[in-house]
C-alpha cells in the first residue's frame, strides 16, 4: 500500500496511475476494515505508517538501480567503467 501511494504520483501513463490507484483504494479499504488495524491505537498506526513509508522509499532507491537495461547502463556510468564497444552495438 505504502509503495503503490508512493509511485502513484511518479507513473506518467494515464492508464497505469488508474489502475494503481483502483489497486490502492481497494488495498487501503481491506487495510481499514482489518480486524487488526481496528485494535491498533492511532498513535501506533501513525507510527507504523511512518515506517513503512520509510521502507517503501528506501526499497524504490534500491531496486531501481538494478531494474533492466537502464540501471545497468546507470551502474556503468556511476562506476565510471565505460560501455564495451560489443555492448554498444546492441
Amino acid at each position: 500500500m505504502a509503495y503503490w501511494a508512493h509511485q502513484v504520483p511518479r507513473t506518467r501513463c494515464h492508464r497505469q496511475t488508474a489502475k494503481i490507484q483502483e489497486a490502492l483504494a481497494a488495498v487501503r479499504a481491506a487495510f481499514e476494515q482489518h480486524a487488526i488495524t481496528q485494535q491498533l491505537a492511532s498513535q501506533v498506526l501513525a507510527a507504523w505508517h511512518a515506517w513503512v513509508t520509510d521502507r517503501a522509499h528506501v526499497f524504490q532507491l534500491a531496486s531501481s538501480a538494478v531494474e533492466g537495461r537502464n540501471g545497468f547502463l546507470a551502474q556503468m556510468h556511476h562506476h565510471h567503467r565505460g560501455l564495451p564497444k560489443q555492448r554498444s552495438k546492441v
